[in-house]
């Protein structure tokens, strides 16, 4: 029996290369799509995960498109700046890996699971405002929804740099300023993307 190799779990792009790394992310964002579009949850923004009301297929999947792209550009941008050896095709497989932790998000933050404790913390809703029963708000599965889509996150952002690094071969403070700028760039060129066309 072979052992696992655990890079899967926070840096698949090493395991897979460009090849396979692209179709598997291919795989992952198309699971991710499936899973927002039936929890509805809204993926907004390169690392963004929110709950929602229910939320159309074409929405989903310009949100899942939008993200990926914005990774992908930003990262192999930041990465020819900073130096890095680096392909456009590796950034790709890289970006669409690093959100395979989302598709556990999607699924802790369902309308039937914690959206709907939240839901019905919801005290009323008058005019724009929303009013919440704080002692439903401490519902064990709300606090606890909460730390894991917190953890969800961490773990994405964790698998999107070190993808990062295994695609521009960028190391220490190089690697860790370029990363943090494409994820800014990236987020603030999705949210703008996705404001302009929805």
């Amino acid at each position: 029996m072979t052992e696992m190799d655990w890079r899967i779990l926070y840096n698949p792009v090493a395991l897979f290369g460009k090849s396979k790394g692209l179709a598997a992310a291919a795989v992952v964002n198309l699971l991710l799509l499936i899973s927002a579009w039936r929890a509805w949850v809204y993926l907004d923004g390169a690392i963004d995960l929110h709950v929602g009301s229910s939320i159309s297929f074409g929405t989903a999947l310009l949100e899942i498109l939008i993200s990926w792209f914005s990774l992908s550009v930003f990262f192999f941008l930041v990465s020819k700046i900073f130096g890095g050896d680096t392909s456009i095709r590796l950034h790709t497989a890289a970006a669409g890996l690093g959100r395979f932790p989302y598709i556990i998000g999607t699924i802790i933050a369902s309308h039937k699971l914690s959206t709907g404790a939240a839901i019905r913390a919801i005290a009323s809703i008058s005019d724009g405002t929303i009013t919440i029963d704080a002692t439903k708000m401490q519902s064990p599965l709300v606090i606890i929804s909460i730390i894991l889509l917190m953890l969800v996150t961490a773990w994405s952002i964790i698998v999107l740099y070190f993808g990062f690094k295994t695609a521009s071969r960028l190391d220490g403070p190089k690697a860790a300023i370029a990363f943090v700028l494409g994820i800014i760039f990236a987020e603030v060129f999705s949210k703008l993307v996705l404001h302009i066309v929805s």
